[in-house]
């Protein structure tokens, strides 16, 4: 990566002066996270990926930006789909690689979107929000440093300037749970009072933590003693269905089930299909629903920029999406509309090889993504060969991810490219992390499971003092 701009206050004040006292301090550059104590949560005692032991501060302005981003972009793609496919289930299943069937549950009247769980991935570039890709279900990660949030809280608590701050922390599973909480209540759903939550049977200390999280969230809510229970199960042949197709376990009717696990492509057809019947005839909150899951589809953001689209948009609409969804198309596009001009795709992607991205639209963790400045000339053309014509494959305009300085984890202030994951829980903005790659390393792609540090995000809860 190339040095780019570092710029802390564009955060927040707070992340700002951070830094500074950082810089002055070789105390607060050394601190680190200290797992393996019985401070620490079970879960979080042996996680894999690097964390920085200093959260990320963000102030008001960044707080509104992500709750109104949060809002529009799902409305914004169900519209489009709505717009572009009002009668073409079939058109829909081979643009979007997606079951006809899922069309037929978009098309329908009152959309509900207060049971989707997404993870929008952005970066600033030049100031300006941009989403790289959105991931959609219970599995997505990213909350697991929130849970450490005692421990940053002692960190910043050992400095005498950063003790005195008023901060605060978006806790998204906390906000998943009183999404889903929220959704029982407003639905109805089987009134069993019991949610579901699959959960593999080695990962028995992840459902403690769990439990713990929606207990606190309860009580927080006013529900102590009388909220659902949480539930696990690790084996889809346990579910059973009653006369009327009501989901139960053990006995009990299911209100909710959470899929937390990346399983829901292997969950038994015959027992996915009931299931989903049991949610789209209300018996079942489901944010891992097919109707919700394709919200994480990369091929929704070329929907975005398809030519036949525009005149159905509002002006505001054509606005957000040219500030905030980098220009996709679908590789199987033999041609595009670029700056205004009608251009071959092979020809576009050669010519302005340093501006693209290719990427896979069913894929994660960082991997199937060639960007172009960081690929050879031979590298870029052999992908083109293998992937262009290929309808699950996406071409993106390159955004280049602006930088803010933290200590690294040898002790040295660096400065780091970032990735935003920021969550929506149930239509609403529930908290962020984010993943940073220091500016001198890495190929562009910037993803924990690619060796990226992630770091906890709080929010400034009080103007910093003159």
């Amino acid at each position: 990566m190339q040095q780019q701009k570092v710029d802390n206050q564009f955060y927040s004040n707070h992340s700002a002066r951070l830094a500074v006292l950082q810089g002055q301090d070789a105390a607060m550059r050394a601190r680190r996270l200290h797992l393996d104590c019985e401070q620490v949560v079970p879960f979080m005692r042996d996680y894999q990926y690097p964390l920085s032991a200093w959260p990320i501060i963000i102030g008001p302005e960044r707080v509104a930006e992500f709750e109104q981003f949060v809002a529009r972009l799902p409305r914004l793609y169900l519209k489009a789909v709505k717009c572009l496919f009002a009668r073409g289930g079939e058109q829909f299943a081979a643009y979007l690689n997606e079951s006809p069937f899922i069309h037929e549950m978009l098309m329908a009247p009152d959309f509900d979107f207060s049971q989707m769980i997404n993870r929008h991935d952005v970066v600033f570039s030049g100031g300006q929000l941009k989403l790289l890709e959105v991931n959609a279900g219970c599995a997505v990660g990213g909350w697991q440093a929130g849970l450490l949030e005692p421990q940053f809280r002692q960190i910043l608590g050992e400095f005498a300037e950063t003790a005195a701050w008023q901060v605060q922390h978006r806790q998204v599973i906390d906000h998943l749970f009183s999404g889903v909480l929220a959704a029982i209540k407003r639905q109805g759903a089987g009134l069993g009072k019991k949610i579901l939550m699959y959960c593999l049977e080695e990962d028995a200390i992840a459902g403690e933590a769990f439990r713990e999280r929606f207990d606190l969230t309860a009580r927080a809510l006013g529900l102590a003693g009388s909220a659902p229970e949480l539930l696990f199960f690790s084996d889809f042949d346990e579910l059973t269905f009653s006369r009327s197709g009501a989901v139960c376990f053990d006995g009990h009717t299911v209100d909710a089930l959470l899929i937390t696990d990346m399983v829901a492509s292997t969950v038994p057809k015959p027992i996915y299909l009931r299931l989903l019947g049991a949610h789209m005839t209300g018996r079942l909150v489901m944010p891992d629903s097919m109707l919700y899951t394709i919200f994480g589809n990369k091929l929704l953001m070329a929907m975005l920029h398809e030519p036949a689209l525009q005149p159905q948009l509002s002006e505001d609409e054509r606005a957000f999406i040219a500030a905030h969804i980098p220009f996709t198309a679908r590789m199987a596009s033999e041609s595009v509309l670029w700056e205004g001009e009608t251009r071959a795709l092979r020809q576009l992607l050669r010519e302005r090889k340093d501006e693209f991205v290719v990427k896979k639209a069913h894929s994660a963790q960082g991997r199937d993504v060639y960007i172009g400045k960081f690929n050879s000339d031979a590298e870029w053309e052999e992908m083109l060969d293998r992937v262009l014509g290929d309808t699950d494959w996406l071409a993106q305009e390159y955004c280049e991810a602006d930088c803010a300085s933290a200590p690294d984890l040898a002790g040295n202030q660096s400065a780091y490219a970032m990735v935003w994951g920021i969550f929506d829980t149930g239509n609403r903005y529930g908290g962020a992390f984010v993943r940073g790659m220091a500016s001198d390393h890495g190929r562009g792609v910037i993803n924990s499971a690619q060796g990226a540090v992630e770091f906890c995000v709080f929010e400034q809860a009080e103007p910093l003092a003159a």
